[in-house]
């Protein structure tokens, strides 16, 4: 795994967990073309209620990420300086990494009125929560 110089298909963010004995270190968002199109019309469908001062988020159900715990220093490096960022990885390399041990299900999109948007994923059998740092689709666009 290694941070791409250009626009890829797979984010690398920052992903947390509140979790007591589990740990979550990062999430791999699978982002290609079609993704990007669900989110753009998710985003403009929210506009039109953006207004309202008590609207929180819109959710909806969604499994584009992947949440993982990592003792690589090299991963954890990837996110110093920044929250996320595009990542090139070999084929199976994903497969490779440790995920948590709670089994996860329920995973969501979240989308926020102001353009940002975050994942979250609960523990089937614990609830504990699982969640990205927020990310926005302008900073995506603009890198």
């Amino acid at each position: 795994m290694k941070r791409a110089e250009k626009v890829t298909d797979t984010i690398l963010v920052r992903a947390y967990t509140n979790s007591e004995w589990d740990r979550c270190d990062f999430a791999i968002v699978h982002c290609g073309e079609v993704w990007r199109n669900i989110i753009r019309k998710r985003m403009e469908a929210i506009q039109t209620i953006s207004e309202d001062s008590e609207l929180c988020s819109v959710r909806y159900y969604g499994a584009s990420v992947d949440f993982f715990q990592t003792e690589d220093e090299d991963i954890l490096k990837l996110l110093e300086q920044e929250d996320w960022t595009f990542i090139e990885m070999d084929e199976d390399e994903e497969r490779t990494l440790a995920t948590p041990e709670n089994r996860l299900d329920t995973y969501r999109l979240s989308i926020f009125p102001k353009g940002g948007f975050m994942y979250s994923a609960f523990g089937k059998h614990t609830g504990e929560e699982f969640w990205t740092e927020e990310l926005t689709l302008a900073d995506i666009a603009d890198r």
